[in-house]
């Protein structure tokens, strides 16, 4: 990732629950983008990080992500306040 930008996309999509080949209701029964009840951790192999932020639609500006480098690589934390519908992750 020398001097890149790496985006990692969420999309909270905890609200479904078809089948493989169900019918989408024309309505909706309950709501489409429900809260997350933990926040997101994941792990990036191999990669180091100064600055980890995450943008949305569901919030103003950029809001600045906990992490930390390590042997394995970059660790992240993605508040579940964060992920309403839809949030990318900037990794610089």
């Amino acid at each position: 990732m020398e001097g890149g930008t790496i985006l990692v996309n969420f999309l909270n999509g905890t609200g479904t629950s078809l089948a493989p080949g169900e019918t989408i209701p024309g309505q909706l029964t309950r709501p489409a983008w429900p809260a997350l009840t933990e926040d997101i951790e994941f792990l990036l192999p191999g990669i180091k990080a100064q600055t980890v932020y995450a943008v949305s639609p569901d919030f103003e500006g950029h809001k600045a992500l906990p992490f930390s480098v390590s042997t394995d690589g970059l660790h992240v934390t993605l508040p579940k306040e964060l992920l309403k519908a839809y949030t990318i992750v900037y990794i610089k």
